[in-house]
């Protein structure tokens, strides 16, 4: 058992003062929220606090305050659960009968589904001699109608929750202690008018005494009674009924102990049952100290599984708790701590799960078990003994969950009848690469230019936060290789070109991941047709920091993921590596070769490797089972060495999915990235005298983002347009505006009489555009996605062509952007000038950027042929009006000129740099790119700062380096001409040579 920190609690002569400061909990897995209801209250002793979640979907708890248990100040409060806290306690239920205050006793909330929150209560100077009473509420709890006594000897629910049948009934477990405890069954109907009693349902003779009964619901319509006892054994009772609960089996011991105290259970959505109670045997006089307090879980509500331990601090009180399963299917559970204070859990009950290793027999608490690292070989030979041919086949197949934001999360391992958990992998080099928003990290590459390992590590492990809060097991990244400059986004994954730095930083990327409880599992696309010698020595320093290696591209003609020189010569062989050998996704094109070359599973849904496919490889011989077994037992073995044994795939509902932390961290590594390549006469930094400075290009309103399919979708976005906004000093070109209605800007014409707004559009039954059109008319855009409906019925799915013409008439001198895009092949024409090409096979050239004249006519011709399945085509036109930015540009005493690639044929950065070029002494160039080519965009620039892919906070880092309130600090993590490895400048000097 674990112990926990206790709060100091501070009596005073009014009342109590309580820490409402989140609580620890002895375990912690699935546990979203840990609290005391209430800071200050009016008595100094409070117990048996109830729980409902009322008609307003509000939390509400109730429980008796006073003195002391039984003392006549004792009453009923409530508090509830509003605006993200609870509310201090308000008087419910005084006691007063005949004008005589009593003991108020042991209150139980029920929210009748439709209709009144109902609050039952006792009064009377003692448990035998207490009377059962009623108030109602029909607005959720804020205000009561008068109380009702209930009938002669009918007490109400006695501590624990009403169970509401679908016929209506309302099954309440209530109990009598005097001459011996008996349990009894009182029903009453929705409006509780009418009561009658079922039992007692054991015998006051017998040594089986019980009260305090708690219901649950079977799927089959059995029902289940939990109760308190305090015969000789001091066990947990049970009995069953067939009949909706008008009688009732013999109690039975469920084998847990019980130290007369209350329990709770509640049955979950997902079918399981949940008990909450004190786990410790009572002592001989039938009583012992209420602590600790424990979860168990079972499946069928006969055998029962060590889950949680919320409390556990011997001799005090952790008591009476009360547990319910609200709408949004999180659980909470309320209960007694130290009599002084009522705490609030809340859990995530799909975190939770029934563990076999951890049945509940002979009475005794089993705890999570730990598989020390010399043990996880046997461990995972004790489960490939108990799976099945097929199961184990099954089991090297990925899983493609569908997301409901209409993607997939990816899963590996998996196993229900043995109870093995999957674990859910995501790419994450830069953050999540999820279904929502993430923050934004720098890329590897900048984090590489820091020379920071421990800033390294500290980036990893945010990364790694972020990932529990999403219940993400491995992350995918960085990429296993060295910066080679021929994929700028490939690259931007890498730690640069020197193999023991990069290794050095990829190592400090991966222990960052899996000290903070997430694997990492890098990427590994081979550079050329054989692994260089730098190459290995840098996968042979950095692989054996991972847990899995994913693979992608090919060597010499032979795909990567079918290479057995590669993984098991290269990797497992010469680099010692052990971790697991996974596909990226898609990568797998057939089951046989990828089974030979080591491969532990088949993303993204085992469409190679299933028991199918695998069966019939292992029947007709070409494999053994000695290999799926060694495939097998090596993924068991990772997910033990890992913590995956363990997981959910669950969110972490205590993490914050946009940590303060997590933006923090960004923003430093951000900052700490940007390399200073030049600074010609000290031109940086542009101190506090700046003025006339003007910043244009086309990173001045966007940050870079990794230019393929796994790149972030961040929470905010810091631009440097965003960054310098309200500085002195500076004008900041406009954000370009965009359009794909070209009628919204009274620029575009069907013709040079310049009278019908739009294109004309011109549609074609075949490929070559010739003849009359079949189809056609003016319309407002090129924007289209037809799938398999084509234009013009009768048309054939694909083969068909479209095309749309006309004129553009700027009203404004102005830069002006085409961005072309599509599935077929589209071309767009200017003045006859084939300028942009999209969806063909030859060289794609998707924008066009040009400054244009006021007033003069330009020819716009755009052709589309559907050459593929779900054709699709869209025509987007930005700009931004230019008119006197050649007299900004000469007066000027600075240009700051921003610049990015949006892929390899993005003609932007170079439009950029030629329009400032003959203004190169007053130019400071922000390059922000992970292409080492981009350097030349600078060369007239009398400064140039490189920020790489900075992340979400690039603008920022950027803007704070222009302006001197922090110093250039990073380096060159490769060599590139003119700028060798570890080269930087700072402000006043020279970081490294």
């Amino acid at each position: 058992m674990k112990s926990i920190l206790a709060s100091v609690l501070l009596p005073l002569v009014c009342g109590s003062v309580f820490a409402m400061a989140p609580s620890p909990v002895a375990d912690s897995a699935g546990v979203v929220r840990s609290e005391f209801v209430y800071d200050r209250a009016e008595f100094p002793s409070c117990h048996a606090a109830t729980i409902a979640e009322t008609s307003r979907g509000e939390l509400m708890i109730a429980f008796f305050g006073g003195k002391h248990e039984s003392s006549s100040d004792c009453s009923i409060w409530t508090t509830r659960f509003r605006d993200g806290r609870w509310e201090s306690p308000v008087l419910a239920a005084d006691g007063m009968v005949d004008g005589v205050k009593t003991a108020c006793w042991n209150p139980v909330l029920f929210q009748i589904p439709g209709g009144d929150l109902l609050l039952f209560y006792k009064v009377g100077t003692s448990v035998q001699e207490w009377t059962g009473w009623l108030v109602r509420s029909s607005d959720g709890g804020y205000t009561w109608s008068e109380p009702e006594r209930l009938p002669d000897n009918i007490l109400g629910p006695i501590k624990n929750k009403p169970l509401l049948t679908e016929d209506g009934r309302l099954l309440c477990g209530t109990s009598l202690e005097r001459g011996g405890w008996r349990a009894y069954v009182e029903i009453t109907d929705a409006d509780v008018s009418h009561w009658r009693t079922v039992g007692p349902l054991n015998d006051r003779k017998s040594h089986i005494q019980l009260i305090q009964p708690s219901f649950l619901q079977h799927r089959d319509g059995e029902l289940q009674m939990l109760c308190r006892s305090i015969d000789i054994r001091g066990d947990i009772f049970t009995l069953f009924s067939g009949d909706g609960g008008e009688t009732w089996g013999e109690p039975v011991s469920t084998g847990l102990p019980n130290n007369d105290s209350g329990l709770d259970a509640v049955t979950l959505k997902d079918g399981r049952f949940l008990l909450v109670y004190n786990h410790i045997q009572a002592s001989r006089d039938g009583a012992a100290a209420r602590s600790p307090l424990n979860i168990a879980l079972s499946g069928n509500g006969r055998d029962w599984y060590s889950a949680l331990v919320l409390e556990d601090s011997p001799g005090d009180e952790f008591s009476y708790p009360a547990v319910i399963q609200t709408e949004d299917s999180l659980v909470h559970v309320v209960y007694t701590w130290h009599r002084e204070c009522i705490k609030h859990v809340v859990l995530d009950p799909s975190a939770i799960r029934i563990d076999p290793s951890r049945k509940i027999t002979d009475g005794q608490w089993v705890e999570d078990p730990v598989v020390l690292e010399e043990e996880y070989g046997a461990a995972a030979d004790s489960i490939l003994g108990m799976m099945s041919t097929a199961e184990k086949l099954d089991f090297l197949s990925g899983k493609w969950a569908p997301h409901d934001r209409g993607t997939h999360d990816l899963y590996g391992g998996g196993n229900d009848r043995l109870s093995l958990p999957r674990f859910r992998m995501e790419y994450g080099q830069e953050g999540i690469h999820t279904n929502g928003k993430a923050t934004m990290y720098p890329c590897p590459l900048a984090l590489a230019a820091t020379f920071d390992n421990d800033l390294i590590s500290r980036v990893a492990a945010s990364v790694a936060e972020d990932s529990k809060a999403r219940g993400i097991d491995v992350i995918i990244g960085p990429e296993l290789m060295l910066y080679s400059g021929e994929d700028a986004g490939l690259q931007s994954g890498t730690f640069g070109d020197d193999p023991e730095y990069a290794s050095e930083c990829a190592v400090a990327w991966a222990e960052g991941l899996a000290k903070a409880g997430v694997m990492p599992a890098g990427r590994y696309c081979p550079a050329g047709d054989v692994a260089s010698e730098d190459a290995e020595r840098f996968l042979a320093g950095a692989l054996p920091a991972y847990g899995g290696v994913v693979l992608r591209g090919s060597t010499g003609g032979t795909k990567a993921v079918e290479d057995s020189s590669l993984t098991l010569g290269l990797m497992r062989g010469k680099c010692g590596f052990d971790g697991l050998l996974i596909p990226d996704i898609w990568e797998t094109g057939s089951a046989l070769p990828a089974f030979k070359a080591g491969l532990n599973m088949d993303l993204p849904k085992g469409e190679y490797f299933n028991a199918e496919v695998l069966g019939a490889l292992l029947s007709s011989g070409q494999i053994s089972q000695e290999e799926v077994d060694t495939r097998v037992h090596h993924l068991l073995v990772t997910m033990f060495r890992y913590g995956l044994m363990s997981g959910t795939c669950s969110p972490d509902r205590r993490i914050q999915e946009n940590r303060p932390e997590s933006r923090a961290v960004a923003a430093e590594a951000a900052a700490r990235s940007a390399v200073l390549l030049k600074n010609d006469g000290d031109i940086l930094p542009l101190g506090d005298s700046r003025q006339n400075i003007l910043v244009l290009g086309n990173m001045v309103h966007d940050n870079p983002e990794r230019p393929s399919g796994i790149s972030v979708y961040p929470y905010e976005n810091i631009t440097l347009a965003d960054a310098l906004d309200g500085k002195t000093g500076f004008w900041i070109l406009p954000e370009p505006e965009c359009y794909i209605d070209l009628t919204r800007t009274g620029e575009f014409f069907a013709d040079n009489s310049r009278r019908s707004a739009g294109l004309k559009a011109e549609y074609f039954p075949d490929a070559g555009m010739s003849g009359a059109a079949s189809a056609g008319g003016i319309e407002k855009y090129a924007d289209y996605a037809w799938g398999g409906h084509p234009p013009v019925t009768g048309f054939p799915a694909t083969g068909y062509s479209a095309r749309w013409s006309g004129v553009y008439s700027p009203a404004a001198d102005a830069i002006v952007k085409f961005t072309l895009s599509s599935h077929g092949d589209a071309r767009l024409f200017i003045d006859g000038e084939e300028v942009c090409v999209s969806g063909t096979d030859a060289e794609q050239k998707s924008k066009y950027i040009f400054r244009a004249e006021k007033g003069k006519a330009y020819d716009i011709r755009l052709e589309f042929v559907a050459s593929r399945q779900d054709p699709e085509i869209q025509l987007v036109y930005a700009s931004v009006e230019a008119s006197g930015l050649e007299k900004r540009l000469k007066a000027a005493d600075r240009i700051v000129l921003s610049l990015g690639r949006d892929g390899s044929h993005d003609p932007e950065p170079e439009f950029w740099a030629s329009l400032v070029s003959e203004y190169g002494k007053k130019t400071v160039a922000v390059i922000q790119s992970c292409d080492t080519d981009d350097l030349s965009l600078a060369d007239n620039a009398a400064a140039s700062l490189l920020v790489w892919n900075a992340g979400q906070y690039a603008g920022r880092a950027v803007a704070d380096i222009l302006t001197g309130a922090v110093s250039p600090t990073g380096k060159m993590p490769l060599s590139v001409a003119g700028y060798p490895f570890g080269y930087g400048l700072t402000y006043g000097g020279v970081l490294s040579e």
